[in-house]
C-alpha cells in the first residue's frame, strides 16, 4: 500500500497530507505554491553572497 506524504501544520502542528491546501484541524492556508520561490530566493541570496566574498578575497591579496 502506497502511503501519502505527510508534512506538519505550521500552525498547531497536525499531520496532513502534503498535498492539501488547508490544514483540516485548525485551517491553516497550506500555501505551497510559494515554495519553489522561496527555495529560489534563498539559492539566489546564497550565490550572491558567495560572490561577494569571492571579490572581497580577490580585493585583499592586492
Amino acid at each position: 500500500m502506497k502511503q501519502k506524504a505527510l508534512i506538519d501544520c505550521p500552525a498547531c502542528g497536525n499531520s496532513l497530507s502534503k498535498s492539501a491546501s488547508t490544514c483540516p484541524k485548525c485551517g491553516h492556508p497550506m500555501d505551497q505554491a510559494n515554495y519553489p520561490m522561496l527555495i529560489a530566493k534563498y539559492v539566489l541570496a546564497f550565490l550572491g553572497l558567495m560572490v561577494l566574498i569571492s571579490l572581497f578575497a580577490q580585493a585583499s591579496h592586492r
